[in-house]
């Protein structure tokens, strides 16, 4: 019997790769073995004996209630159809059809889909690059400050940590918008880790004043891929609003042994996490030196005016001075080493280190970029990377949706509307968002980064879908 994904997942499997990507448990190896052992058999539905996610009462509702008591929050919400599924709870639990929300321009695409089912309008803040690296900064509270000042809005949604680890001044973002009487919802896919120890990691946003915040569990912690933890800290919240928004957005069958992988994470995490991630800390500075005068290094020398905290175990690799890419090198390092990255862009790679990968595994793969840029040709080029200015919305995300369209190439496309996100993944950001008009600085941005190796969404066979004029 054929069995095309099972089979591509074997030899995957066989190839026996390092993995510094998504998710934090490296191909099981944070998963205890009990939990491994039995992981189909904990796959079963609604009983008596089981309890429910919707309906907790027993184990899902003390599960639930030991990760709110130990991540800072009210209360907090399992979830089984990712952060995804968590940005459109949050927004969903706020904001009506018509409403805008301010959210910076950095944001994971699910906000924009959000957007578009809801009818909500989004109104961006700009993030400036960080020339050096060719990456977003973080978001300027002041930004976030003026924009509610000439805007009416429902919540502020800002992502922090970044793909990059860039933690921007929630605190301070807070403070600003229940000043203005809005909850702050804050995208934290990338965070779930901060919680082991403060003297590690930046405080969770949660602890910080954000009224809703959604996390990942599988990122960066032992959990299965599609888990999320959902925090609640307000008194701006309709809380019950919030919980009909949760079970109308998951599945009706959750994963059991999914939700087991979260609890478990959650226990792991409480229980040996500040030790476990100490090591792992460690072993990322010991990268850091090693690879210090032969790579840019994010966080070692200071960069980014909105920059609040990094995360110490994301490490952001800078190539500007090698005529390599960053695509170049991950692909080096996955077909020569063994070695998969969590993701890359022109100029930079990024590894995503968890107590899951040995210290063997990570001076395994200091030593594998080291041999690589010793062969390479180093350049005076600099980063020369700057992300457009966000183009003029002239619909709404849902208007763009609804309207009927053609595909374009991309040239025929400049001055007309987009009415699919157009997103360079990862990570994940939109360079135009539906509804707005493309310019030609996108369609230029666009070409370059494509050119160099980039994984474009929202295009197809090349083209763009744009609204019929």
């Amino acid at each position: 019997m054929k069995a095309p994904i099972r089979e591509r997942l074997e030899e995957y499997r066989k190839k026996n790769r390092i993995s510094f990507a998504m998710p934090g448990h490296k191909g099981g190896a944070g998963i205890d073995r009990e939990l491994q052992a039995n992981f189909f058999a904990y796959d079963v539905t609604e009983l008596e004996d089981t309890d429910s996610l919707h309906e907790p009462r027993a184990a899902m509702a003390e599960a639930q209630r030991r990760a709110a008591d130990f991540f800072c929050a009210e209360q907090t919400l399992f979830l089984v159809n990712g952060s995804t599924s968590g940005i459109f709870i949050m927004l969903l639990a706020c904001c009506k059809s018509g409403d805008r929300i301010l959210v910076n321009r950095a944001c994971h695409q699910s906000v924009i889909h959000a957007c578009t089912v809801m009818g909500l309008s989004p109104v961006f803040i700009e993030q400036e690059t960080i020339p050096e690296f060719g990456i977003p900064d973080g978001v300027n509270p002041e930004l976030v400050e003026k924009k509610l000042q000439e805007t009416e809005v429902s919540a502020v949604l800002v992502t922090s940590p970044s793909y990059y680890g860039i933690v921007s001044d929630v605190e301070r973002i807070a403070e600003i918008a229940h000043r203005h009487g809005v909850p702050l919802l804050v995208d934290e896919a990338h965070g779930a880790h901060f919680s082991a120890s403060k003297e590690l990691f930046p405080e969770s946003a949660i602890c910080l004043g954000a009224d809703l915040v959604v996390q990942s569990a599988h990122k960066t912690l032992n959990s299965m891929n599609q888990t999320a933890f959902l925090h609640v800290r307000s008194e701006l919240l309709d809380t019950e609003r919030l919980m009909r928004s949760s079970k109308m957005l998951q599945t009706s069958s959750p994963s059991y042994a999914m939700l087991a992988t979260m609890d478990a994470a959650r226990a792991d995490l409480e229980e040996n996490g500040a030790d476990a991630w100490k090591k792992t800390v460690m072993a990322c500075d010991g990268m850091r030196k090693e690879l210090s005068g032969i790579v840019g290094i994010l966080g070692e020398t200071p960069v980014g005016k909105h920059i609040y905290a990094l995360d110490r175990c994301r490490m952001v690799l800078h190539l500007s001075g090698y005529r390599m890419s960053g695509y170049q090198l991950s692909e080096r390092l996955r077909t020569e080493y063994g070695i998969d990255v969590e993701m890359a862009d022109l100029y930079n790679i990024v590894l995503i280190p968890t107590p899951a990968n040995t210290e063997e595994e990570i001076s395994y793969a200091t030593r594998a970029i080291r041999d690589i840029l010793k062969t390479e040709q180093k350049t005076e080029q600099k980063t020369d990377i700057r992300f457009p200015q966000i183009p003029e919305a002239v619909l709404t995300p849902q208007e763009a949706f609804y309207r009927k369209g053609a595909y374009l190439l991309p040239q025929e496309a400049v001055g007309r509307i987009v009415k699919n996100a157009v997103v360079i993944y990862p990570p994940g950001i939109a360079l135009i968002a539906p509804g707005e008009k493309i310019g030609q600085t996108q369609i230029d941005f666009l070409m370059l980064t494509q050119k160099s190796g980039a994984e474009i969404t929202g295009m197809k066979d090349g083209k763009m879908y744009v609204t019929e004029e």
